[in-house]
């Protein structure tokens, strides 16, 4: 028998017994079969439920219409046109039969219909209220006002007083009625013969109730049940009720109920079922013991198959991409091993010979860009513009032609300071202090130089960043950059602003002059050139600025350039304060 040593195996072949192992196949057939037979019978009962409800809410409709429609019939009635119009020149005798037949004719519209309680005709003229029980005194004022203001063009069909159902019709029919009508039909729907209507929906299995999707009337099988009266509260609080038709579910006393409910356009309220769910579902129990039992297991095996799968193949290439972040953070003295004979094993090794291989290179880069940068400094640190210092000597020369010995005095010492810091080489690194104090000496032989047409506005350095530690000369190449390519092309009217800015971890120092020479093209290539990390581009002042600012505070570091609000060119050094 061949032994198979399970660290030779491959992760294909692991992934492969994983799988088989994993019995979803077996669970995704006994779930949808489950599922499909429960879901069949659910449909079922909810059909047969939603007919059942669409029939006695179809009763209900007809009924209702064809009250509507004797109450048409009642409008062009001859006897009760006679008692509306012709009262004063009928005998008594006359009006006594037509009484009597309009009684008779009320009572059959009573009879013909399984919701109405009574039927009663307010004519002004008889100054009487007909009903099936002869006469009786006229409607008040309030009452008359109520049906006017709910029988009417786009009205609903039901409505309530606060007591009872109504139906009613006013003769003639008119919108914005200024008159008195000629007579005022009530119908008065009986509560409990709608109940009784409710409890043949039911059938003793839950309760039924009928409601206005305004919620102004509802009719409710059992006033009694607080069930149906929490039923009825939520069905009146969802959206778009009174528009469709379907099911709902709530819990009532921590038992799940459903509500069937079928929506009618025509009555304009919603009749609905409750039941608690148990009593419909209950042969669909089985189905779910078989999903639980099917899941349960299937869970099992999932979890099993998932721990091999984490133990061969999460776990090794979680080790790996922690290794990657590792890296990525800079920590290049990261190893990793592995104890199966399998592809990760590889994987591992050519890892670990990787990141040996990237430390040796990054080692020689660094120390390379270190000797080019030092080099550079070196090189910003010999260049001294011989314009520059034969114009300083020159205003030395003139102010001594004149004696103005305080302007010498004050100049040259301003010279010694600028081309002491400037020969100064034994430090690489020195304090933003000084590194300001040394631009504004700058500024200030530029300001004695060009006093009738410049202006310097240089800001105080914050207190906190004094001692920031920051690359030698990073601020006196910019302002001498803004002199020779933004102000020495303008005639008069220099201006130059150096400020600073706190930001959340570090400072920001602006340098901008009022230039006018500056394109937006020429702008454009100026970033581009500070975007460009190549090593083959010309080094200037701005780029050997850029590069030994992120050199040391990294890629939040370095120079960034735009239009500033003077017009000429905007430059931001930003520097970190790594210490904060």
């Amino acid at each position: 028998m061949i032994q198979v040593d399970p660290r030779r195996m491959s992760i294909l072949t692991k992934l492969i017994i994983t799988c088989l192992i994993a019995s979803v196949p077996l669970y995704v057939v006994s779930l949808i079969v489950t599922t499909m037979g429960a879901t069949a019978v659910k449909e079922n009962i909810t059909r047969s439920t939603m007919s059942h409800l669409n029939f006695y809410m179809e009763a209900m409709e007809r009924d209702v219409e064809h009250l509507l429609e004797q109450k048409r019939l009642l409008f062009v009635d001859d006897d009760l046109q006679y008692l509306s119009n012709l009262l004063p020149v009928m005998s008594d005798i006359e009006r006594t039969s037509s009484i009597q037949r309009i009684v008779r004719k009320l009572e059959t519209m009573r009879e013909s219909s399984a919701l109405v309680d009574e039927i009663k005709i307010d004519i002004p003229m008889l100054d009487r209220v007909i009903y099936t029980n002869f006469l009786m005194e006229r409607f008040t004022d309030e009452q008359l006002k109520f049906l006017k203001e709910n029988i009417g063009i786009g009205k609903k069909p039901i409505f309530t007083n606060g007591e009872r159902l109504l139906l009613g019709s006013i003769y003639p029919m008119v919108e914005n009625r200024k008159t008195e009508p000629i007579y005022t039909i009530q119908v008065e729907l009986s509560t409990s013969k709608i109940q009784n209507m409710l409890s043949q929906v039911s059938a003793g299995k839950g309760n039924t109730f009928i409601f206005s999707n305004d919620d102004t009337w509802s009719v409710l099988e059992n006033n009694d049940s607080k069930v149906t009266v929490q039923a009825l509260q939520t069905l009146v609080g969802l959206q778009g009720i009174d528009k469709t038709s379907g099911q709902h579910s709530f819990k009532y006393e921590d038992r799940k109920h459903l509500i069937f409910y079928q929506y009618s356009n025509d009555l304009q309220a919603t009749i609905a079922y409750i039941i608690p769910e148990h009593e419909v579902y209950g042969p669909l129990t089985i189905y779910k013991q078989w999903i639980w039992g099917v899941s349960i297991l299937s869970v099992v095996i999932i979890l099993f198959s998932s721990l091999l799968v984490i133990r061969a193949i999460h776990k090794p290439m979680l080790n790996l991409i922690n290794a990657f972040r590792q890296v990525q953070k800079g920590n290049l003295n990261v190893r990793i091993t592995h104890r199966w004979k399998d592809e990760f094993e590889v994987l591992y090794m050519q890892f670990n010979l990787m990141v040996e291989r990237l430390s040796q290179l990054i080692g020689e880069v660094y120390e390379q860009t270190i000797r080019q940068q030092k080099l550079e400094l070196k090189q910003l640190q010999s260049q001294i513009n011989p314009h520059f210092l034969y114009n300083s000597f020159y205003m030395v020369h003139r102010m001594a032609m004149v004696e103005d010995y305080r302007n010498v005095t004050s100049l040259t010492h301003h010279l010694s300071e600028y081309f002491k810091f400037i020969t100064r080489s034994s430090d690489e690194e020195i304090v933003l202090e000084s590194e300001v104090n040394h631009a504004k000496a700058y500024t200030d032989i530029q300001q004695m130089r060009f006093e009738k047409q410049l202006t310097v506005e240089f800001a105080e350095l914050p207190e906190r960043y004094r001692r920031l530690l920051v690359p030698r000369l990073i601020l006196q190449p910019i302002v001498e950059n803004a002199f020779k390519h933004g102000l020495e092309q303008k005639l008069d009217n220099w201006r130059l602003s150096i400020s600073f800015i706190e930001q959340e971890k570090g400072l920001d120092i602006i340098v901008e002059d009022n230039g006018e020479k500056l394109s937006d093209e020429q702008l454009r290539t100026l970033v581009a050139k500070l975007a460009d990390h190549s090593s083959n581009i010309e080094t200037t002042g701005l780029i050997n600025v850029h590069r030994r600012i992120k050199l040391k505070f990294g890629d939040q570091g370095g120079i960034s350039l735009s239009r500033g609000e003077l017009g000429g060119l905007k430059v931001t050094i930003h520097l970190l304060d790594l210490e904060g």
